[in-house]
């Protein structure tokens, strides 16, 4: 594999050549989706909040302004803390893109974003002082290659060792080829441009569902040379089938300024505890070890 190759296309990542990220500014309505079991359909959690609304929720916000509206979401389950701890340990998988709609802006289909796209993940849950949680994750897409145009030269942000290099040979090549990602966690980096992008946290949230199934809410905001202008909502739902395998369901949500949707795209898969054959695959088509990428990427 090329050199090319091993750079890395991301949604927010950090890796040992480049890593870059395709910003949506625009955002719109959700599609339904016929296949893969799910929970049952009396469950109400955020992924069916997201699905029926095409606005980023006040009460997701609530704890930045005490003025908004604090009563309880109309969501099924109980809020808590932590994961169970049968969730403890390293499962892996493939998740299929399943709903995928963009508004009519939209005019470049990101690989991570794109309708039946199959990306590949481990998902490690560990527990951090008296709470378990989900470590840093990335999902990884099959090799991509698309051409450099002003839009991506505008709206790409890179996170690299040798970032001048790659930037170089991006713009004097006009193609961007490598392996597509979509972290699930916040990202700091620079534009090919030499724009700084950062990210933080704004709302997390957890709450069991029914017993074996939890989602996870989490919204960061996003920011230009130190300007606001995104929201990103990660929405995580893993459902527990015994000790050998769990069912993924990740949605992403985009919203601009106004807090509208520009962007919804949910992942749904299986993932088992053999998560070892996983990380060969992924590390397989980055022409690299697992530990390095592992290293690279902040997966823990």
């Amino acid at each position: 594999m090329s050199n090319q190759v091993k750079h890395i296309l991301s949604i927010e990542s950090s890796m040992k050549s480049a890593s870059f990220v395709l910003i949506l500014l625009f955002f719109a309505t959700f599609a339904s989706a016929q296949e893969a079991p799910k929970p049952g359909k009396f469950l109400q959690g955020r992924i069916e909040q997201i699905a029926g609304s095409n606005q980023l929720s006040d009460i997701v916000l609530r704890k930045l302004n005490p003025k908004l509206d604090t009563r309880v979401p109309l969501l099924s389950g109980t809020e808590v803390s932590t994961y169970p701890a049968y969730f403890i340990g390293r499962w892996g998988g493939d998740l299929k893109v399943v709903w995928s709609v963009n508004a009519p802006e939209i005019t470049n289909n990101l690989p991570q974003y794109r309708l039946g796209n199959i990306g590949s993940v481990v998902l490690h849950f560990d527990k951090v002082a008296d709470r378990v949680k989900l470590l840093p994750t990335v999902i990884f897409f099959p090799v991509e290659e698309m051409p450099v145009s002003q839009t991506v030269i505008n709206t790409t942000k890179i996170k690299a060792e040798n970032i001048e290099a790659f930037k170089k040979q991006t713009l004097d090549t006009g193609i961007l080829r490598g392996v597509p990602t979509l972290p699930l966690a916040k990202f700091d980096g620079e534009g090919l441009t030499g724009r700084a992008f950062t990210s933080r946290v704004i709302h997390d949230s957890m709450r069991v569902l029914k017993p074996g199934v939890v989602e996870q809410d989490v919204v960061l905001g996003e920011w230009k040379d130190g300007a606001f202008y995104n929201y990103r909502e990660f929405v995580s739902r893993f459902t527990w089938y015994g000790k050998d395998k769990i069912y993924a369901q990740i949605l992403i949500a985009n919203y601009g300024m106004s807090k509208k949707a520009v962007s919804k795209t949910l992942m749904e898969g299986w993932a088992g505890s053999n998560w070892k054959l996983t990380a060969q695959s992924i590390a397989g088509r980055l022409d690299t070890t697992w530990e390095d990428v592992v290293r690279r990427d902040g997966i823990e």
